[in-house]
C-alpha cells in the first residue's frame, strides 16, 4: 500500500506565538483609539481623523509594541546565540540547520524560545492584513511573503538564526513610528525633534537592516 505524502507541521511553540501575536495586535489596535481620545489634544485628534483612512494610524501602536517585543525577545538569540545549540556545534556545522523548537528555554531575557517569537511575528503580519482594510498591495504581498517564509522555516526546522536576525531588525520600526506620531502632532520636517527622529531612523535602518545583508548572503 503506497504511503501517503505527509507535510511538515509547525511546532506547538510556533502556534502559541502565532496566536499571541494576533491577540497582541488586536489588543493594541483597540487601545489606540481609546488612548488617542483620552490623551490627544483637539488638534491631534483632528489630524488623526484626517489621516485615518483604513485605520492606518491606529496600526502604529500595534507596530510599535510588536517591535519592542521582538527586540527584547530576540536580542539574546542574535548576539549570544541559543544556549545548548550554537555553542556546541561541531566544526563546520551550519547553525542554520539547528532548530530550537521549545516553548520555554533556559536562556534569553523572557525565557520564551526563538520559535515562539517567530510565531508572534507571523501572527502580527496576518493580523495587520486582517485589520488594515484597504492597504497597498505591496504591503499585503510583503506580509504574505514574510509569513510564508517564516512558516516554511518553522515547519522544516531551518534558518532560525536568520529569522531571528530579521526579527531583531524591527529595532528601526519604533523610530519610524515616532516620526509619524510627530508629524501627526503637527511638527514640520525642519523642526529639531523631527530631524533627530528622522536621522535616528535612517542610521538605525542602515545599520540593522542593510549592513548585515552581505554577511547573511555569504553565510546562507
Amino acid at each position: 500500500m503506497p504511503k501517503l505524502l505527509t507535510l511538515p507541521s509547525p511546532p506547538p511553540s510556533f502556534l502559541y506565538g502565532l496566536i499571541a501575536g494576533g491577540i497582541l495586535y488586536f489588543t493594541c489596535w483597540c487601545l489606540s483609539p481609546l488612548l488617542t481620545a483620552c490623551l490627544g489634544t483637539p488638534s491631534f485628534k483632528k489630524r488623526v481623523a484626517s489621516l485615518n483612512a483604513g485605520n492606518s494610524f491606529h496600526s502604529l501602536l500595534p507596530s510599535t509594541i510588536h517591535a519592542l517585543v521582538q527586540i527584547i525577545g530576540t536580542y539574546t538569540f542574535v548576539f549570544y546565540g541559543r544556549e545548548g545549540y550554537d555553542d556546541v556545534l561541531p566544526d563546520g556545522t551550519s547553525s542554520a540547520i539547528v532548530f530550537d523548537d521549545r516553548t520555554i528555554v533556559p536562556y534569553g531575557i523572557t525565557h520564551l524560545g526563538p520559535t515562539v517569537y517567530m510565531g508572534i511575528f507571523v501572527g502580527y503580519l496576518l493580523a495587520d492584513i486582517a485589520a488594515g482594510g484597504k492597504k497597498d498591495y505591496p504591503i499585503i504581498i510583503h506580509h504574505l511573503a514574510a509569513s510564508a517564509c517564516w512558516t516554511f522555516c518553522a515547519c522544516n526546522r531551518v534558518m532560525q538564526p536568520v529569522g531571528c536576525l530579521f526579527q531583531f531588525n524591527e529595532l528601526s520600526t519604533p523610530l519610524a513610528n515616532v516620526r509619524q506620531y510627530l508629524l501627526t502632532a503637527g511638527y514640520k520636517s525642519s523642526d529639531l525633534p523631527l530631524t533627530i527622529s528622522s536621522l535616528s531612523f535612517f542610521f538605525t535602518f542602515a545599520l540593522i537592516r542593510v549592513a548585515p545583508l552581505p554577511f547573511v548572503i555569504r553565510d546562507w
